[in-house]
């Protein structure tokens, strides 16, 4: 799996020290759930936060280039672990649902955002500045969740900010529309257990589709070797069957050669919130042509949209539009359902 990755010049990018460290500058800006943290990695974490802590920084520096070292040339996995987070009670069934939110060691999250900078910053550019990549400037317009941002400090443009701007851009069109009488209707729509129900082989299919052509053979290997490493993790904290068929959700364990992995895409993880808009480009797709017609507006935060439209003959036509939705998701994700085992073997 792994001839040649080391002659690769993506391989020798990543693996320079000032390539790592844009990772460990933007640390705070991507560890979204830090009570996960084990005490002697939030202490680690507290003490990169001093640029001049150089010991520390060269130390976390060497201890990255292990782990990656191990992902790709060695053949390993990354590992996480998967905890189960209140979310509401089902008023249908009176049972408690909950999140799967994911975690992993400290190393492990600067690793993988090094590699998921890949993706995301030029490598054969300026030094002093961050140069988007094309992927990373394909998200659309009307995106407003867990954008690629072109300052050091952040992996995506503070939350803060972007929600913000979603809102009061959805307001303003409330209002508008109002009183223009441009749209008849507003469907707000969110999908039920986004992130766990994505199938990882629709993000591999769409980046190595940006790839095909843009490297010789060795790049193309090293990038679908780190791309089959982000979406496939090892779970290793879920020891009984129980915990085991509450994260599957189902009696379909998804074992390989008696390991647990990752049921979709790992929400917690950095790299797991840039490859969920990936999918939500081609669930656009299917909610423009739909619900909101050539004429509609459609603004999303992630998995959360508000769609103005007037493809609707009345609001009891909405939940027909629904089913024909529903469909044409099941439908995007049988077509890669045979294939998500041939990735994890990259």
């Amino acid at each position: 799996m792994a001839t040649g990755i080391r002659d690769s010049t993506i391989y020798n990018r990543i693996i320079q020290n000032d390539f790592i460290y844009k990772a460990i500058y933007s640390l705070e800006s991507y560890v979204f759930e830090k009570d996960l943290l084990n005490e002697d990695d939030y202490i680690l974490m507290l003490k990169l936060r001093d640029p001049f802590n150089h010991k520390i920084i060269d130390e976390t520096i060497k201890n990255v280039k292990v782990i990656i070292d191990d992902v790709l040339i060695n053949g390993k996995f990354f590992e996480a672990q998967v905890y189960f987070r209140p979310k509401k009670v089902d008023k249908e069934t009176d049972q408690l649902e909950s999140r799967p939110l994911h975690s992993a060691s400290l190393i492990t999250l600067i690793a993988s955002v090094v590699l998921l900078n890949t993706f995301l910053i030029e490598i054969d550019k300026d030094e002093t500045t961050i140069e988007l990549t094309e992927l990373a400037r394909m998200l659309p317009s009307n995106f407003y969740g867990n954008i690629p941002s072109d300052r050091p400090e952040y992996l995506f443009k503070p939350w803060q900010y972007q929600f913000k701007e979603y809102t009061e851009i959805i307001t303003s069109s409330y209002y508008k529309y109002t009183k223009t009488k441009e749209y008849k209707f507003e469907v707000t729509l969110d999908l039920k257990n986004f992130f766990p129900s994505i199938n990882p082989a629709i993000i591999y299919d769409e980046i190595m589709s940006k790839y095909s052509v843009k490297y010789d053979a060795v790049d193309i290997q090293c990038i679908k070797t780190i791309l089959s490493k982000l979406l496939v993790f090892k779970i290793i904290n879920l020891k009984s069957d129980d915990f085991i068929k509450m994260y599957y959700d189902s009696n379909e364990i998804d074992f390989l050669n008696g390991e647990v992995w990752t049921k979709g895409i790992p929400q917690g993880l950095p790299h797991a919130y840039f490859f969920g808009n990936i999918c939500m480009v081609k669930v656009a797709e299917i909610f423009q042509k739909v619900i909101a017609g050539e004429d509609g507006k459609a603004f999303y935060y992630v998995d959360d949209s508000v769609i103005y439209t007037n493809n609707l003959e009345n609001v009891n036509e909405l939940a027909e539009k629904i089913n024909d939705v529903n469909k044409q998701l099941e439908d995007l994700s049988d077509l890669y359902k045979d294939k998500l085992e041939e990735y994890r073997k990259e």
